[in-house]
């Protein structure tokens, strides 16, 4: 966790300072400062296999966690709710520096995305909003049957994954969708053979694992209709949370990102996003780590205020791939990785106010089909450097910046003040 002042946590404080280019020094920590330990144990509220839910009305103070959490979903689920620091404890001499400890709002393998509508989420330790998909691993592939393993038990996918439904075939490097099939059935074996356990223990390396804590799900397609072999991954668009709203909603003074958004055909309209430490809306998948869905298309960002982002010093090293107030992202398994044919499709960037940001104020990679209209920017690129993203080869120092897409549509000119 970043060290913050009891007060208030300040963008602008701890701003780097760069010598040719690199890193000089960090100005992040000063005698007096506090520092937050940052501790995750449990969530608050978890909502799974749920269907047609409304969450409203709900205060957080202080979790140990994630605020709502919330898997295996179906129907129109709405949620409208507040994250603040609570009072100050008995006994204390400063305010509360954190109001939980991970994300406000978790959801994902649904079949519906949500409608998150006047929330208000302050001094989280991570993004405000994540929604996902999952990535499964092919372990096994045995004439038209697909061994897909996952490092966890009691897990629901079988409640709504549904023959029928398209499974992508993505290649382990570029992440690139190598295929297409329709799903033809779908079951959780009832125990991992010894083969299957050993090909786990290989990838994840984890005492759980070794114990056989993992799951396996035995998956059916045309296998003469879809190129796929061991090592690849399985991505299921249908329950990677689409069709979701995210709407008039205050997301301020916090960590991590503002919307962390890998999922496909939504609305984010008239939010206010400030004094986030990283990107306010970044779109794209987290095939690297977390495995986190896959390509996404298909959702307009409309009439948001951003300001006072992007600051964190992670986001202005070579290293990084998500540079932009609004960055639109992708990274294969490591900077050297040959570009995918694939990318993110059909968004639409539109009329938002962006001020006072530490990159650009948009950020385009590895995208087609994108329309980025009548926003205003004022104040970009404040800690922008020739070499923030560069082991991915980005260009990151104009207000408006575009990397390996297609199709990009900038009209009109947008309004840009220095």
């Amino acid at each position: 966790m970043y060290a913050q002042k009891a007060e208030a946590i300040n963008p602008r404080e701890g701003r780097l300072q760069f010598s040719r280019g690199k890193m000089a020094t960090l100005k992040t920590l000063n005698v007096g400062d506090y520092i937050v330990l940052d501790f995750r144990n449990s969530r608050g509220i978890r909502i799974e296999r749920g269907k047609n839910i409304t969450l409203k009305e709900v205060t957080m103070w202080s979790l140990p966690s994630i605020g709502v959490i919330s898997r295996f979903m179906d129907g129109d689920n709405y949620f409208s709710y507040t994250i603040e620091r609570g009072p100050m404890p008995e006994g204390a001499e400063v305010p509360r520096l954190l109001s939980i400890s991970a994300d406000g709002f978790n959801y994902a393998y649904a079949r519906k995305g949500p409608i998150v509508e006047n929330c208000d989420f302050s001094f989280m330790g991570d993004d405000a909003v994540n929604l996902h998909g999952i990535a499964f691993y092919v372990a096994q592939v045995k004439d038209d049957m697909l061994y897909l393993i996952r490092p966890y038990i009691g897990e629901s996918f079988t409640s709504i994954v549904n023959s029928g439904d398209v499974a992508m075939s993505i290649a382990p490097d570029t992440f690139d969708v190598k295929d297409r099939a329709f799903i033809q059935s779908f079951e959780l074996e009832p125990s991992a053979s010894k083969d299957l356990l050993e090909i786990a223990e290989e990838i994840w390396q984890s005492k759980a694992v070794k114990s056989g804590r993992i799951s396996v799900y035995a998956m059916q397609v045309d296998k003469h209709a879809m190129s796929v072999e061991a090592g690849d991954f399985i991505e299921i668009p249908a329950i990677a949370a689409p069709n979701y709203t995210i709407r008039n909603n205050h997301f301020r003074d916090h960590r991590g990102r503002g919307l962390r958004l890998m999922s496909s055909n939504g609305l984010v309209e008239g939010n206010t996003l400030e004094n986030i430490k990283q990107s306010a809306i970044s779109i794209g998948s987290e095939m690297t780590f977390y495995r986190e869905a896959g390509w996404v298309e298909n959702v307009t960002i409309l009439n948001n205020t951003i300001r006072d982002v992007g600051f964190d010093p992670v986001m202005h090293l070579s290293g990084t791939h998500v540079p932009g107030a609004i960055s639109l992202f992708h990274r294969g398994a490591t900077p050297e990785t040959a570009r995918p044919n694939m990318h993110i499709r059909a968004i639409n960037i539109l009329r938002n106010t962006i001020e006072e940001v530490g990159g650009p104020a948009i950020h385009i990679n590895q995208s087609e089909d994108v329309y980025v209209f009548g926003n205003t920017i004022s104040g970009s690129n404040l800690l922008s450097q020739s070499s923030t993203g560069s082991d991915y080869d980005l260009d990151t120092t104009q207000p408006i910046s575009i990397d390996f897409s297609k199709d990009i549509h900038v009209y009109p000119a947008p309004s840009v003040n220095p």
